[in-house]
């Protein structure tokens, strides 16, 4: 009890002069709101968004000769890298534009456009493995390197954000 107002320190009331009971005053978390959460799925949309530009930039598969020890690289903008760069191109533009302008309509491109990149990096994965085992057997190793999974681990970051904030809109429509 506060000796000074006769009053629960660990209580408090909505209006000085109302008459209701005091209810326990909230911990020192604040409740997420809906423009809160909706904020939080566009900026780390944003970050998957850099991952997969830079996954499609950097390398896609990494092939190694072990009785010369030599390695080539293939990156990204040499193969299925243009699509994908293309694609996420589209979701930062939506995203930006839904961030700036409100238009929630955008988030839908965003989220089709970040579900191809996430198909066209998984084939690039699988079609890598599929055909380790057939390059084995003429001496060369051949890797999945950075780039690919970057792409991939940003694609899903933004189709998972997209959805969020799509339906973090509806709760606030």
């Amino acid at each position: 009890m506060d000796e000074q107002t006769g009053r629960n320190p660990y209580y408090t009331r909505i209006y000085e002069d109302s008459n209701e009971e005091p209810r326990p005053a909230r911990s020192g978390i604040a409740p997420l709101r809906t423009v809160d959460t909706l904020a939080a799925c566009l900026v780390v949309g944003f970050f998957g968004i850099v991952a997969a530009v830079v996954g499609s930039l950097g390398p896609w598969v990494k092939f190694t000769d072990p009785a010369s020890a030599v390695s080539v690289t293939l990156s990204g903008m040499q193969g299925d890298g243009k699509i994908t760069l293309a694609l996420i191109a589209l979701c930062g533009a939506a995203i930006f534009e839904r961030a700036t302008q409100g238009r929630g309509w955008l988030l839908w491109i965003a989220a089709v456009a970040s579900l191809a990149v996430t198909v066209v990096a998984a084939i690039a994965l699988n079609t890598v493995s599929d055909r380790s085992n057939e390059i084995e057997m003429r001496g060369v190793i051949s890797v999945a390197d950075w780039g690919v999974w970057s792409t991939l681990v940003g694609a899903i970051l933004v189709a998972t954000c997209s959805v969020c904030a799509i339906c973090s809109d509806r709760q606030s429509a």
